[in-house]
């Protein structure tokens, strides 16, 4: 089965890869969300155009008010030069808009007419590009927006059966096509019988939750596919062409400012990420201390197990997370639980995986130790050691003998960390 990718790489994961050629995808959206899923529909237009392929863009407004022309003009002026981005004009004639049609513009003179419109579509898809599937033609119709045209015509009945020809235009065709409806502006009945229709669904919704707004993705159906169709929340961009799923939680320190706020010390909220709560408010200082207090009373020996142990089951809860929660795995399960380590205050965490993930590397620059704790001359990585342990279990699916090789307690500049993969070893007690 041959896919389509939207450029997307989270959403394309949650579709299973991409979405089947021939297929039509309906973006559903409330009156909240209706400007992000304008922008999604953009974003993924300018993902089509950037890497070579053609899109004709069926617009109920200005062909230079939509997304490529208003925030990548370049990109926009290079398609059209090279013949693919083509615009159908559902916007100029209805509006009584004096505007002259181009080789890659077509004006429909009644766009309030289904059948006129889907006329002059089909045949400027079989007179501009042949009209027939070749296995190196990859097209994609986006639509905008479906909601409008539906209002202005006035008859819903009439619009769900022009996209029931359209759809089978495109699956002839082997294209792909994309539309945006707002849920608001139509019957439950018109809102079920399109999700029908369409191939492809994917909802977007504001939800309430302990008086936040979140956003959420999900995926409801993909060509019947199989697909994640779990709530995933989401933020976008628009000027930046960025839509980002939660999936990609730890992108940046900046990012996740905007994630949480605290009201007062050790007590956070997280509207788009409450899984999360008990691993932000891990605290470094406290830890530091009971290190250096123990080390004074010759009580190392006696807490290095339970911090290990902490670290141990921290490490795991966190990358069942974004194994269970986001559908993570692998490379993606560590990267992520490295940099919630790193916002947490903890050092700059990479990995370098050697031997097929037999033998992992794990360096930790700019620890949080104190100079008096250096001065102790000694291994004091303890719940480091076991929060690396339990995110590569959980991430590889293996056991893994840890030894810290360098660490700042000794003197050295960084911290480092030889994980080996072992037969099944007792986790720290």
């Amino acid at each position: 089965m041959s896919l389509t990718t939207t450029g997307i790489e989270e959403l394309d994961r949650l579709l299973s890869g991409g979405i089947p050629r021939g297929s039509t995808a309906l973006i559903l959206c409330g009156g909240q969300n209706a400007q992000d899923a304008s922008a999604l529909l953009g974003i993924i237009s300018l993902n089509l155009l950037e890497r070579g392929e053609i899109v004709i863009l069926l617009t109920t407004d200005p062909p230079t008010e939509t997304y490529p022309q208003l925030y990548a003009p370049e990109i926009a002026s290079n398609a059209l030069r090279e013949n693919r981005l083509f615009y159908i004009d559902l916007f100029s004639a209805s509006m009584g808009v004096e505007t002259s049609e181009g080789s890659n513009i077509v004006v429909v003179e009644k766009p309030h007419d289904l059948n006129h419109v889907f006329y002059h579509t089909s045949m400027f898809r079989d007179d501009k590009l042949k009209g027939i599937p070749a296995p190196g033609l990859k097209v994609s119709w986006v639509y905008h927006q479906l909601s409008t045209t539906i209002f202005t015509v006035g008859d819903p009945e009439k619009v769900l059966r022009f996209i029931w020809n359209l759809r089978s235009k495109i699956k002839t065709l082997r294209d792909v096509a994309y539309t945006v409806m707002n849920v608001d502006m139509h019957p439950k009945m018109v809102v079920e019988t399109a999700k029908h229709i369409f191939d492809t669904v994917i909802e977007l919704k504001t939800v309430e939750k302990d008086g936040s707004l979140i956003k959420y993705l999900r995926v409801l159906k993909n060509a019947g596919l199989p697909c994640i169709t779990d709530l995933v929340t989401y933020s976008v961009d628009i000027q930046n062409r960025q839509f980002r799923l939660a999936s990609e939680v730890a992108t940046s320190f900046e990012e996740f400012k905007k994630m949480f706020t605290m009201d007062t010390p050790g007590i956070v909220k997280l509207p788009m990420y409450d899984e999360l709560a008990r691993f932000l408010v891990m605290p470094v200082n406290p830890i530091l201390n009971i290190i250096k207090k123990s080390e004074e009373k010759n009580l190392l020996n006696e807490i290095k197990d339970f911090l290990e142990h902490a670290g141990y089951q921290n490490g795991r809860a966190l990358a069942h997370v974004y194994k269970g929660k986001f559908k993570l795995l692998g490379n993606k399960i560590t990267e992520n639980c490295m940099i919630v380590f790193t916002i947490c205050g903890w050092g700059s965490g990479s990995f370098n995986l050697e031997k097929n993930k037999l033998e992992i590397r794990i360096k930790i620059k700019n620890a949080p130790f104190t100079p008096s704790l250096r001065k102790i001359n000694k291994p004091i990585c303890f719940l480091q050691k076991g929060f690396i342990r339990g995110v590569l279990e959980v991430a590889y699916d293996s056991h893994y003998q840890l030894e810290e090789i360098k660490c700042v307690g000794l003197g050295d500049e960084y911290c480092e960390f030889a994980a080996t993969k072992t037969e099944i070893i007792e986790p720290p007690t």
